[in-house]
């Protein structure tokens, strides 16, 4: 069955609830919505994340794709909700205290 027949179907059962017109999701055009844009600020665009402190990216370069992607000039949506995710993983990590060591006594590794 091809996805558009797929979608079809399913769009019908979920019309209203979703917010979106298919299955994927566009994050080129999601992230401009107030709610996704909200969650950009707070993570990507805030310099206190952690993936700056802990020097996995930079805060300019990341700062000039968000300006690029809300603009219209360049699409980075993909790239952009990697990053998020990124942040978000971090801060769940951060919030239980989980480090390295923990980690790799969990899944009986050595580190």
């Amino acid at each position: 069955m091809s996805s558009e027949r797929l979608n079809n179907p399913i769009r019908k059962v979920t019309r209203g609830l979703l917010g979106l017109d298919k299955i994927y999701f566009n994050f080129n055009e999601t992230l401009k919505y107030k709610k996704w844009r909200s969650l950009l600020y707070d993570t990507l665009l805030n310099q206190e994340s952690l993936v700056y402190k802990l020097g996995y990216l930079k805060y300019e370069s990341v700062k000039n794709m968000v300006i690029e992607h809300l603009s219209g000039k360049r699409y980075h949506g993909e790239k952009l909700a990697y990053m998020i995710s990124l942040e978000l993983v971090l801060r769940e990590i951060a919030k239980y205290g989980v480090n390295e060591e923990t980690l790799c006594s969990h899944y009986n590794k050595q580190c």
